[in-house]
């Protein structure tokens, strides 16, 4: 076996090609997918994010990527010792990262609870379990959703392009308090190949405000087409008026139209009025991905 960073656009079709042979099919529109990497690899220029192990001949046996969130992401034709080789890897290369003041010298890495091979993979080499879940809604779409209705004065509307990049950055970082969202990442999102201007949506209030958004998507998998409704983010300012439960119907009714079979969208577990509005607009529990993380020694750590 021999192992070998990234190298550009021809190693992501393997992955993509690799990700096929080795996903059960109702994990085929799991995360991360195209899109992803595109969004990731467009902010950053160096390849040893991504590792690749391939066999004697070249042919992609498996892959892990460490993201900038330290998350091990890794998926691989199922061989001896080689799962156990990507998360040693892992675990080398988070090291490697810098640590940011506030943050926790920990590297992540999730899976669907029914991955029971790759759980005991990952508690083998010391990971802990998280008690927050990421869970999954789906909306089959068998009926149409409900008609959204927003209060007064609210007005349902494309993102205008990249002139509100900078008002939608920042609504999303007052929606979640984090500032991990920066407008080079949302330019990324809004460059990558499965980006649709026309399900880019927001709530602009009365006073011209950005109130909220909804980030919708449509993906191939296999013979069918997947839509999505996330992120889904309102502001402080706007919260418990049931815009989220809003966005959610339009974009599932936009999704549907465009020839969605069903509408998807995560969460975490401890998110209540997300996890409320996605059932008020017709979706339904699906599965639960769990969370692990590993701490580990770091050269990096502020003194």
């Amino acid at each position: 076996m021999k192992t070998r960073l990234y190298a550009g656009e021809e190693d992501l079709e393997r992955i993509l090609v690799l990700q096929a042979a080795v996903r059960p099919p109702q994990q085929r529109s799991d995360y991360p997918g195209r899109a992803d990497f595109e969004e990731f690899l467009a902010q950053h220029d160096a390849a040893d994010w991504i590792q690749l192990w391939e066999d004697d001949r070249g042919d992609l046996q498996g892959y892990a990527w460490v993201d900038d969130y330290r998350n091990l992401h890794f998926e691989y034709r199922p061989q001896p010792g080689l799962g156990d080789e990507m998360v040693r890897w892992g675990l080398a290369r988070a090291a490697e990262l810098p640590v940011e003041e506030g943050d926790e010298n920990l590297l992540d890495s999730s899976c669907r609870g029914s991955a029971v091979e790759r759980i005991t993979l990952l508690r083998r080499h010391g990971f802990a379990d998280s008690p927050v879940r990421t869970v999954h809604y789906v909306h089959r779409l068998n009926t149409p959703p409900p008609a959204p209705q927003l209060p007064a004065g609210f007005l349902l509307r494309p993102l205008a392009g990249e002139s509100e990049v900078g008002a939608v950055v920042a609504l999303h970082r007052a929606a979640f308090g984090t500032e991990q969202m920066t407008e080079e990442y949302r330019l990324a999102i809004m460059h990558s190949s499965e980006y649709c201007p026309e399900m880019d949506w927001v709530v602009q209030a009365a006073d011209g405000r950005l109130a909220a958004y909804c980030t919708g998507s449509l993906s191939p998998v296999g013979e069918e087409t997947v839509g999505y409704t996330d992120p889904v983010a309102v502001h402080p300012d706007f919260q418990r008026l049931g815009l989220a439960k809003a966005m959610l119907c339009a974009g599932a009714a936009a999704l549907r139209a465009r020839g969605a079979v069903c509408v998807r969208l995560g969460t975490t577990s401890d998110n209540t009025g997300m996890r409320r509005a996605a059932e008020a607009a017709g979706f339904e529990l699906d599965y639960e991905v769990l969370w692990f993380s590993h701490p580990f020694d770091s050269p990096h750590l502020p003194s």
